[in-house]
């Protein structure tokens, strides 16, 4: 039969766990949003290079006003992304001080599971030296008799 504290330790650890897999989730979402947001860097950073190579050429007006809006619409996402990971890592911060206020509560029901379990043990101590000494006087008050 499970005492209290393994009770309550057990939900702790199931809370802990739970906890931990909030955190993993959102730690999965922040990595793509970041490898998501280096690649609208990059893909920025193309037509950058693809406008800096119209300059000198007779390049079609057309052209660079559309490889300027779509810069200009890559910065406003990356601007976006940059927020979203913002507001993950804020997240997670939030999801690591509870995953560390869960673990401090499981342990301590752990220890106060061992300590339960140590004056337990203790009170099983008391009780088999009181039975040796109601035992061992009964036998010297037998031999005093018998003598």
């Amino acid at each position: 039969m499970a005492s209290c504290w393994q009770v309550l330790e057990q939900k702790a650890t199931w809370k802990r766990d739970r906890v931990a897999e909030q955190m993993h989730t959102l730690r999965s979402q922040m990595l793509e949003q970041r490898d998501l947001l280096d690649r609208t860097h990059k893909i920025a950073a193309q037509y950058q290079r693809r406008i800096d190579g119209f300059q000198g050429s007779g390049a079609h007006i057309g052209d660079l006003q559309l490889y300027r809006t779509s810069i200009r619409q890559l910065q406003q996402a990356a601007f976006q992304i940059e927020n979203q990971v913002n507001l993950l890592e804020f997240e997670i911060g939030k999801l690591r001080r509870q995953l560390a206020e869960c673990e401090f509560e499981r342990q301590k029901y752990l220890k106060l599971e061992d300590r339960a379990k140590n004056l337990e043990s203790a009170r099983l101590d008391r009780m088999d030296a009181k039975d040796l000494d109601d035992f061992g006087t009964q036998s010297h008050a037998r031999k005093q008799k018998l003598a």
